[in-house]
C-alpha cells in the first residue's frame, strides 16, 4: 500500500473539492439553462396563442347598402370591438387552457366575433327590408289595412329620419328628435294587399254576372260560405285587406279601425265584411239576370243605336228631383243588362267603362296605385255628381249609341 506525504494528501483533497464544486457548478447552470429554455418555451407557446387569437379578430363587414350618415356608428362600433378583442388576446396567453382567467378572456373575445356577426345580419336586413318597403309604397302594393302609426314609424326608419346606434352586443336601434329609442327586432311588421283574394272575389262576381241567376236562398248561403272560407284561410290580414282595401270600392268598406281592430269584436267585424261583400255578389247576381232576360228578349246584343224610349226611361223620370242616388242605383236600374259598369273611384269620383273594353283590367291592376289604375281604364265618363240633371246627357249619348236599352 502507498503512503502518501502530506502535500501529496492535501493536493488530492483539493482536486476533490474542485471537483465537486465542477460538478455542483455544472449542475446550476443545467438548471438555469433548463429554466431559461421552459421560460423561452412557455413564451413561444404564449406568443403563438396569442397570435392565433389576433388572426382570428373579426375583421368587421363592408356595409355599403348603409347610408353615409350611418357609416361613423358603424366604423365606431367595428374598431370598439376590436380593440376589447385586442386586449382580450394580450391577456389569454398567461393562463393555462381552460382556467377560470382563460374563459373570461375567451368570452370576451367570442362576444365580439358574435356582435360582428349580429351587426352585419341585422344591417343586411335592414338593406333589404329597405328595398322592399320602398317598392312596396311606391307601387301601392301596402294594404291600407296597416295601422297607419306604425306605417308612419316604418317610413321614418327606412327613409334615414332616426339616428341608426349600434348595441355593444350588435343589435341596432334607432333614435328619433326626441330621444325616443326603437330596437331595430321591435319594428312592427306590414303587409301588402291580399290580391290573391280580392281577384279571387272578382273572378266570383263575374261569373255569378255571366250566370244571369239571380240569387236564391241556397245559392246565396253557398256564397256566403265561399267568402267565410277565404277570410278564415288568410286570417287577420286578409280580413283587414278586404275591410281596407279598394278592391270594389276605392274608399274599402268603411269599418272604423276601433270596431275593425278590436279583438273582442272580430267576429262580428267577419260578419261584417262577409255581409258587405256578399251584398256586392248578390247585385252582381241581379244585374246579370237583368241582362239575360233582356238578352232572351230582344234577341240581339248591344251595339246598334236605338230609337224611341229607353226602358229605365219611366225611373229617371221618377228619379228627375232626387239628390242622393247611389251608384247601385245606376247600376241596377240603368246600366244592368249591358257591358256598361258604373263605379265608386274614391275621392268623391266617379266613373262608367265598359267591360268589353277592359278584359285586361283585372290581369294588370295588381299593384298599380289609384292614378295609375285611372290610367289603365277606358272609361266613357267620369265625374263627381249623380244627380239626375248631371247624369241625363250622358245617359242619353249612351243610349243613342246602342250601348243602353
Amino acid at each position: 500500500m502507498a503512503l502518501y506525504t502530506g502535500r501529496e494528501r492535501y493536493a488530492n483533497d483539493n482536486r476533490r473539492t474542485q471537483q465537486r464544486a465542477d460538478n455542483n457548478r455544472r449542475n446550476v447552470d443545467n438548471r438555469l439553462q433548463a429554466m431559461f429554455l421552459e421560460k423561452k418555451k412557455t413564451m413561444r407557446d404564449n406568443k403563438t396563442k396569442m397570435e392565433k387569437f389576433i388572426n382570428a379578430m373579426p375583421e368587421g363587414f363592408d356595409a355599403q347598402i348603409l347610408p353615409e350618415k350611418y357609416k361613423p356608428g358603424l366604423d365606431k362600433f367595428l374598431k370598439e370591438g376590436k380593440r376589447k378583442y385586442a386586449d382580450a388576446a394580450m391577456q389569454i396567453g398567461n393562463y393555462e387552457v381552460g382556467s377560470d382567467d382563460y374563459l373570461f378572456f375567451k368570452e370576451q373575445m367570442d362576444n365580439v366575433s358574435n356582435a360582428f356577426k349580429s351587426a352585419k345580419a341585422q344591417v343586411d336586413l335592414f338593406g333589404g327590408n329597405k328595398k322592399d318597403l320602398g317598392i312596396d309604397l311606391s307601387s301601392g302594393n301596402f294594404s291600407k289595412g296597416n295601422n297607419t302609426g306604425e306605417m308612419g314609424l316604418l317610413t321614418d326608419v327606412y327613409t334615414d329620419q332616426y339616428d341608426m346606434m349600434f348595441n355593444e352586443n350588435g343589435t341596432l336601434a334607432f333614435k328619433d328628435g326626441d330621444g325616443n329609442i326603437t330596437q331595430f327586432s321591435d319594428l312592427p311588421d306590414y303587409f301588402n294587399k291580399d290580391y290573391k283574394t280580392g281577384d279571387a272575389i272578382q273572378k266570383m262576381a263575374a261569373d255569378i254576372y255571366k250566370s244571369g241567376q239571380p240569387f236564391n236562398p241556397a245559392t246565396k248561403m253557398m256564397h256566403r260560405n265561399k267568402l267565410q272560407s277565404m277570410v278564415e284561410q288568410g286570417g287577420i290580414e286578409t280580413l283587414y285587406s278586404l275591410a281596407n282595401d279598394d278592391f270594389f270600392n276605392m274608399n274599402g268598406l268603411g269599418i272604423p279601425d276601433e270596431v275593425l281592430k278590436n279583438p273582442e269584436r272580430r267576429d262580428e267585424v267577419e260578419d261584417m265584411v262577409i255581409d258587405q261583400y256578399l251584398n256586392v255578389l248578390e247585385q252582381q247576381a241581379a244585374s246579370g239576370s237583368v241582362y239575360n232576360k233582356k238578352k232572351k228578349g230582344s234577341g240581339s246584343g248591344s251595339g246598334s243605336e236605338n230609337t224611341g224610349a229607353p226602358s229605365f226611361a219611366g225611373w229617371m223620370q221618377k228619379n228627375e228631383s232626387n239628390p242622393q242616388l247611389t251608384v247601385s242605383e245606376w247600376q241596377n236600374n240603368v246600366f244592368a243588362g249591358t257591358d256598361l259598369q258604373i263605379v265608386e273611384l274614391g275621392e268623391g269620383s266617379y266613373g262608367i267603362f265598359d267591360i268589353a273594353k277592359n278584359k285586361g283590367y283585372a290581369s294588370t291592376s295588381s299593384g298599380k296605385s289609384r292614378d295609375q289604375l285611372m290610367e289603365l281604364m277606358n272609361f266613357e265618363w267620369t265625374g263627381s255628381d249623380l244627380t239626375m240633371p248631371a247624369m241625363e246627357g250622358i245617359v242619353k249619348r249612351l243610349y243613342s249609341n246602342g250601348k243602353l236599352k
